[in-house]
């Protein structure tokens, strides 16, 4: 009878540490990938963030500008000034969420900001300044390595 209720007790408790090491290892420790952001303030395009590690800091994570889009005809627009700019910059884990700072190129102001996973493929992006913020939802478009990328090294230190 007593081994019966240790084996069930030895049981129960293997079940919790399992369930318990499976939330700790499926929350996501970083953000990385290529997003989506929602349309501007002014509506006319959109932007393809891509999350890695930042160049100058490490364990941080950056967002650079990717791509960007017109709206409503969804081109690529190939002269966006901010294209490779920096846009999210400092990220780091901060409890259930990640915080750092973010540009916003359409109203060319700096916001701290504060990004959730709403789920595996979207984040929520909010960004404050004193009391005035504004909240997008950012779709994943690609996962990619969060890995430094030497092309936009070189591109950097050897512009014209």
């Amino acid at each position: 009878m007593v081994l019966e209720r240790i084996k069930k007790l030895k049981a129960l408790i293997l079940f919790f540490l399992l369930l318990i090491s499976k939330s700790i290892l499926s929350a996501p420790n970083l953000i990385d990938g290529i997003y989506e952001t929602e349309l501007g303030k002014d509506e006319d395009g959109y932007l393809h963030v891509e999350f890695k590690e930042c160049l100058d800091s490490k364990g941080l994570f950056c967002g650079y500008i990717y791509k960007a889009f017109e709206h409503p005809s969804n081109k690529i627009d190939q002269k966006y000034e901010h294209l490779d700019k920096l846009m999210v910059w400092d990220i780091k884990k901060n409890k259930n969420n990640f915080i750092g700072k973010i540009w916003a190129p359409d109203d060319d102001k700096i916001y701290k900001v504060k990004i959730s996973f709403v789920n595996e493929a979207e984040i929520k992006v909010k960004g404050c300044i004193m009391i005035f913020c504004r909240t997008q939802y950012w779709k994943l478009v690609e996962k990619r390595s969060s890995k430094i990328d030497l092309n936009l090294i070189t591109k950097k230190l050897f512009k014209d």
